[in-house]
C-alpha cells in the first residue's frame, strides 16, 4: 500500500510543479488543485493497484492517467495539447508494449488507427473534434489498446454531451461554446476503472 501512496504523492507533486511553473494562480487555488489531484489519484491508483497489482498494465494505466492529468490542465487553461507530453508517453509506451503481455501490437496499431480516424473526422467537421483530442485518443489506444480507447472515448462523449446540455439549458451558453474534451477523457477513464 505504501507503493500506491508514493505514486499518488508523486503524481500530485509533479502536477503541482507543472501548475506552479505554467500558470499564475493564487496559493489557495494551487493548494486546492493539488488536494483534489492527491485525493483523486490516491483513490484511482489504489483501485488500479487492487485490480492489476504491479504489472506492466498497471504502469501503462498510470502513464495514461498522468498524461491525461497534465493534458487536462493544459486543455482547460490554454485550449491546446502539449505534444511533448504525447511524445514522452509514446516513447515510454513503446517500451511497455514490448514488456506488457496484455496489449498486442495489433491492439496498439488499431489504437493509432482510431486516432487517425478521429483526425480525419476533425478535418471533415472543421475542428468540432480537436486535432489534439484525436492525438490523445490515439495515444491512449496505442498504450492501452483500441478497445479501451473506444470505451473511454464513448464514455467521454456521453459525459461531455450531458455537460453541454447543462451549459445550454442552465447556463444559457451558445451552442458554439467550445469546451475542452480531454478532462472528459480523464473522467471517463476514472469512471471506467473505479466502477
Amino acid at each position: 500500500m505504501i507503493y500506491v501512496l508514493l505514486i499518488s504523492i508523486g503524481i500530485s507533486i509533479v502536477t503541482y510543479l507543472f501548475v506552479e511553473e505554467n500558470y499564475e494562480l493564487n496559493n489557495i487555488k494551487k493548494i486546492s488543485i493539488s488536494l483534489v489531484i492527491l485525493i483523486g489519484s490516491s483513490v484511482l491508483v489504489s483501485r488500479l493497484y487492487y485490480l492489476y497489482d504491479r504489472s506492466y498494465y498497471f504502469i501503462s494505466l498510470l502513464l495514461i492517467i498522468f498524461l491525461l492529468v497534465l493534458c487536462s490542465i493544459k486543455d482547460i487553461k490554454d485550449k491546446e495539447v502539449c505534444l511533448k507530453y504525447i511524445g514522452c508517453t509514446i516513447v515510454i509506451g513503446c517500451i511497455l508494449l514490448l514488456l506488457n503481455p496484455n496489449i498486442t501490437l495489433v491492439d496498439s496499431l488499431l489504437g493509432i488507427v482510431l486516432g487517425g480516424l478521429l483526425l480525419i473526422l476533425s478535418k471533415i467537421t472543421r475542428g468540432s473534434i480537436g486535432i489534439g483530442d484525436a492525438i490523445v485518443i490515439g495515444t491512449i489506444g496505442f498504450v492501452l489498446g483500441y478497445f479501451v480507447a473506444i470505451i473511454i472515448f464513448f464514455v467521454a462523449l456521453v459525459i461531455s454531451a450531458i455537460y453541454s446540455l447543462y451549459l445550454l439549458v442552465i447556463k444559457r451558453k451558445s451552442k458554439n461554446t467550445k469546451i475542452p474534451f480531454i478532462p472528459f477523457l480523464l473522467l471517463a477513464m476514472c469512471i471506467m476503472f473505479l466502477f
